[in-house]
């Protein structure tokens, strides 16, 4: 997905476009942590299929729905979005054309440098404490005498809040000042 969106925004926005996108993650969170534990506790034992087996039906079908519509309505660059007008065609164009022309690069070169096998351990080592805390909080909350079902899915909306704020502001800086490292950096170091 990440690559997709360099095919349609210059750097001047994408911090905030990548904010937007990634942000599913932790609304998703938000919404599905008491939306699943109430299914697995309305659902549960309803037509001889239990709760957990009810969440992966009811909140899977809509996945793979928009999933094959994207298919078909997503362009691959923005002259070949039927939605767009020829002005706007032309104008994100000339903004990705100007950002395009400065940089080339190879994937064999990729595979040469040292810094995107330490950027890939890095992403690696911040997606495993992703996982773990999506993962693990609720037997986490559990654990710490949260009994109730949906509670725990309401408790499990707090961390994601914060992250999807701090996403936001995160974001916004980043564009505005044009700084990226930093604006990667601290967020993953706080976030460990």
């Amino acid at each position: 997905m990440i690559l997709y969106l360099t095919f349609w925004f210059s750097g001047k926005r994408r911090a905030q476009v990548m904010a937007c996108v990634l942000l599913a993650g932790p609304v998703s969170n938000v919404i599905g942590g008491p939306l699943s534990t109430w299914i697995m506790g309305a659902f549960a034992d309803l037509h001889g299929l239990a709760g957990w087996q009810w969440m992966f039906i009811l909140e899977g079908a809509p996945c793979i729905l928009l999933g094959i519509t994207a298919f078909f309505f997503l362009s691959d660059s923005p002259d070949q979005a039927k939605w767009l007008s020829g002005e706007e065609k032309r104008l994100l164009a000339n903004d990705l054309e100007q950002v395009q022309a400065s940089k080339q690069h190879t994937f064999a070169a990729a595979l040469k440098d040292w810094r995107i096998y330490l950027m890939a351990l890095i992403y690696f080592c911040l997606i495993c404490g992703l996982y773990t805390v999506s993962f693990w909080l609720p037997s986490i909350l559990r654990d710490a005498g949260v009994k109730d079902i949906f509670e725990i899915g309401l408790y499990s909306m707090i961390p994601y809040s914060v992250a999807i704020l701090a996403m936001l502001i995160n974001a916004r800086s980043s564009d505005r000042l044009g700084e990226r490292r930093w604006h990667g950096a601290v967020p993953a170091f706080l976030g460990r």
